[in-house]
C-alpha cells in the first residue's frame, strides 16, 4: 500500500485524451505533493501538459495496430520507461497501455498497478480471432497485484466470468468525473414555458456502436 505521494505515471493511447480527461487529476495529484510523469503520442495537445508542468514522455504507439513486432516495441519503451522512472504508481487507460503496460511494469518490479477498462472495445464488438487474442492478453497482464477498475457492473461481470480478473483485483466507478466548475448545472425549465422547454442532445461519436440508433428512437417517442 502507497502511504504518502511517490511518483505516478499516467499512460494513454493520445496526450489529447490525457488532456480531455485526466488533466485534471494529474493537476490535483501534484497539488497533493505527488511527481506526475506523463507518457502518450505525441499532438497538438502535448504542450498544454507541459505547460501544467507535467513531465511528457512520447510513446510511440499504433492505436488499432496488429502488428506483434510493433506492440513488442511498446511493451519495450514502457519497460525502460518504468526502469528509468521508478514510479509507485504505474496508472494505464485503454487496451494497448492497460495490457503492455502492466506486462512492462510486472517486468520492472513497479508495486502499483492500476488500469481503467472503460468499455470493451472495438475487438469485442467485432468478436472473432482479434478478440480472442485480446482476451489472452488481458489475462496474462492481470496478475494478482495488479488493480483493474471499470465503469460499470456489466463490464466488470463479463471480465470475472470469462476469468480475465479475479473479483478482488475489481473496482466500480460511476464514470470518470466531471469538472464541475467548467459544466456548471443550470435552472430547471419553468413548465408551461416555451422558451424553456427541454432539449435533448447525444454527446459521441457518430458510430452505431455509440448509440445513435437508440438515440433516434428515443427522440420520436420524445417529439
Amino acid at each position: 500500500m502507497i502511504k504518502k505521494p511517490g511518483t505516478i505515471v499516467f499512460v494513454y493511447n493520445t496526450a489529447e485524451y490525457l488532456v480531455r480527461f485526466r488533466l485534471g487529476l494529474m493537476q490535483a495529484m501534484q497539488r497533493r505533493g505527488w511527481r506526475v510523469v506523463a507518457a502518450a503520442p505525441p499532438d497538438d495537445h502535448s504542450p498544454i501538459i507541459m505547460e501544467a508542468g507535467i513531465p511528457f514522455v512520447p510513446l510511440p504507439m499504433e492505436r488499432r495496430g496488429r502488428n506483434p513486432l510493433a506492440d513488442a516495441r511498446l511493451w519495450w519503451r514502457l519497460l525502460v520507461l518504468y526502469r528509468r522512472e521508478r514510479p509507485d504508481i504505474a496508472h494505464h487507460f485503454t487496451v494497448k497501455p492497460v495490457i503492455f503496460g502492466s506486462l512492462a511494469a510486472r517486468a520492472a518490479g513497479i508495486p502499483g498497478i492500476v488500469n481503467l477498462v472503460p468499455g470493451l472495445g472495438y475487438a469485442f464488438l467485432h468478436g472473432g480471432k482479434l478478440w480472442t487474442l485480446v482476451e489472452r492478453l488481458y489475462r496474462a497482464a492481470f496478475c494478482s497485484r495488479v488493480q483493474v477498475t471499470f465503469h460499470n457492473q456489466d463490464d466488470r461481470d463479463f471480465f470475472v466470468r470469462r476469468n480475465m480478473v479475479s473479483h478482488g483485483q475489481t473496482h466500480v466507478i460511476c464514470g470518470s468525473g466531471v469538472d464541475t466548475e467548467y459544466f456548471s448545472p443550470q435552472p430547471h425549465w419553468e413548465k408551461g414555458s416555451d422558451s424553456s422547454r427541454p432539449t435533448f442532445a447525444l454527446v459521441a461519436r457518430m458510430l452505431w456502436d455509440k448509440g445513435i440508433r437508440e438515440f433516434v428512437a428515443a427522440a420520436r417517442i420524445c417529439h
